[in-house]
C-alpha cells in the first residue's frame, strides 16, 4: 500500500524537530527545510519555489506552522492539496495579530541585519510564548542559532507584507 504523503513546514527560525511529537506513522513525512529566497521573493514566489524543489503534487498533504502555515496557504492556492493544516498561523493578513501592524509600521527590520536580528533572539520569547520558555526552550533557542540570517530577515519582510 503506498502511503499519503505529508510535508512538514516549520516556522520561522524552527526546523523540523518543531514537530517531534507528532505520531505521522501512517504517512511518508517530508520535511521541507528552509532555503535561501530571491531577494524580492513573496511568500507566493517562496511557496511556488518549495512545491518545484520538493515535488508537492495534487492530493498531497502539508503541514505548516506560523510561517509555515502562511506558506501552506500559498501553496493550496497553487496545488489542490488534499489537506493543508496550519498549526498557529494566520489565513490572510486580516487574521494577524495586532503586533504585525506594529512592526509593520516602524519597519525596523528593514535596518537590521539579518545576524543582528537572530543575535536578538531573546525578544522572541513574549511571541514565542511556551515554545520559548517552556521545557524545550531550549530546542526552539538551538533551531533558533541554525536559522540563516539572510532568511530570517527575508521572512520577517515577507510575512509582514
Amino acid at each position: 500500500m503506498v502511503k499519503l504523503r505529508v510535508f512538514l513546514i516549520s516556522g520561522m527560525g524552527a526546523d523540523e524537530r518543531l514537530f517531534i511529537h507528532l505520531d505521522l506513522s501512517d504517512y511518508e513525512v517530508i520535511p521541507v527545510h528552509w532555503f535561501e529566497p530571491g531577494p524580492d521573493d513573496t511568500l507566493s514566489d517562496y511557496a511556488g519555489k518549495v512545491i518545484q524543489q520538493f515535488g508537492i503534487q495534487a492530493n498531497d498533504n502539508v503541514i505548516g506552522v506560523s510561517l509555515g502555515g502562511m506558506i501552506t496557504v500559498e501553496i493550496a492556492k497553487q496545488v489542490d492539496l488534499k489537506h493543508a493544516i496550519l498549526i498557529s498561523s494566520i489565513k490572510t493578513v486580516d487574521e494577524a495579530p495586532g503586533y504585525y501592524s506594529f512592526f509593520r509600521g516602524i519597519g525596523i527590520y528593514k535596518w537590521l541585519s539579518g545576524q543582528t536580528i537572530l543575535n536578538m533572539g531573546f525578544l522572541f520569547k513574549p511571541i514565542m510564548g511556551k515554545l520559548a520558555g517552556g521545557p524545550e526552550g531550549h530546542l526552539f533557542y538551538l533551531m533558533l542559532k541554525n536559522t540563516s540570517p539572510t532568511f530570517l530577515k527575508w521572512s520577517i519582510g515577507a510575512s509582514l507584507k
